[in-house]
């Protein structure tokens, strides 16, 4: 499955002080956020309740939009403010000693190449930034190309920002082979990356093994084999994670029925995809839905 391209179309970076006694919003959107703590760090918390420490010099990012709020010290006060664009494009040359400088990017989340595979949050500690010493590069460079005065930092800037995305790809396929699914070994079977390419593009097609392995000019029983030993997970239980990712994508988006959510999954009835949903996450889609909206 090589990888889609990436192409950022639009793009806004730049610093905001982050003050005490203030959370910060930002509501879910068809943008995807990145922050990286200058000079104190910060804590955050996500609309499913997930809370991230991060440190200075260290990074999060949000590829799927998902609603999210920023602050200081351990909790949210009452104060709230929102935190979008446009961010400053000038040095902070005073800030107070309990303030903190954020460097923040947000891009459309068309730009993720991957929607059904790349996670909803990527936290990075300092010491994970210096390991991905590519990515502290790119970043480093987005910031001192932002904080330029040029007519054409937009389009060095889009660049640099698709290169960020590629590097963020690659990290979780490698974190994936942790976990015992080497998608990257398959992408490079050409007979799997057909079958990868199918599922990824038509996850709602009523997949069966018979069907994939055709897809692979394989037999059933060679294909199973060769899927299961080359990418670590039978062909049918990784179609079923990359329905289900696809799923919470769309709950958490709260535009679709969940009628048509199923059908958009490969699901033929409400009771199956219920079933197959509440069997892997303990609740049932609408439960995880409204968790999600009322967060």
């Amino acid at each position: 499955m090589p990888l889609p391209p990436i192409y950022v179309t639009d793009i806004e970076s730049g610093l905001s002080v982050v003050r005490p006694g203030i959370t910060y919003f930002v509501p879910t959107q068809n943008y995807s956020a990145i922050y990286l703590p200058e000079s104190a760090p910060i804590r955050v918390l996500t609309e499913n309740k997930e809370e991230f420490d991060v440190e200075t010099g260290g990074m999060i990012a949000f590829p799927m939009g998902m609603g999210h709020q920023i602050f200081l010290g351990k909790t949210p006060t009452g104060t709230a403010e929102r935190l979008q664009p446009p961010f400053g494009r000038e040095e902070l040359k005073i800030i107070k000693p309990d303030e903190a400088v954020l460097f923040c990017s947000r891009v459309p989340t068309s730009a993720n190449p991957l929607p059904d595979i790349i996670p909803s949050v990527l936290c990075f500690s300092a010491r994970k930034m210096r390991q991905e010493s590519r990515l502290d590069l790119m970043f480093r460079l987005i910031r001192n190309n932002t904080l330029r005065p040029s007519d054409e930092r937009f389009h060095i800037t889009a660049r640099l920002a698709e290169i960020v995305a590629i590097i963020l790809v690659e990290y979780v396929l490698r974190n994936f082979k942790e976990e015992g699914i080497d998608v990257i070994n398959g992408a490079a079977t050409p007979s799997l990356r057909r079958v990868l390419n199918a599922i990824h593009e038509r996850p709602e097609h009523s997949w069966t093994l018979a069907e994939l392995a055709d897809e692979a000019a394989m037999s059933r029983s060679v294909f199973a084999e060769k899927f299961k030993d080359v990418i670590g997970q039978p062909a049918m239980k990784y179609l079923t994670r990359v329905r289900m990712s696809r799923a919470m994508r769309l709950l958490r988006s709260g535009e679709l029925p969940v009628a048509e959510i199923a059908y958009r999954t490969g699901y033929k009835s409400d009771s199956a995809f219920n079933k197959a949903f509440e069997a892997l996450f303990g609740l049932t889609p609408a439960k995880y839905r409204k968790k999600h909206l009322c967060t």
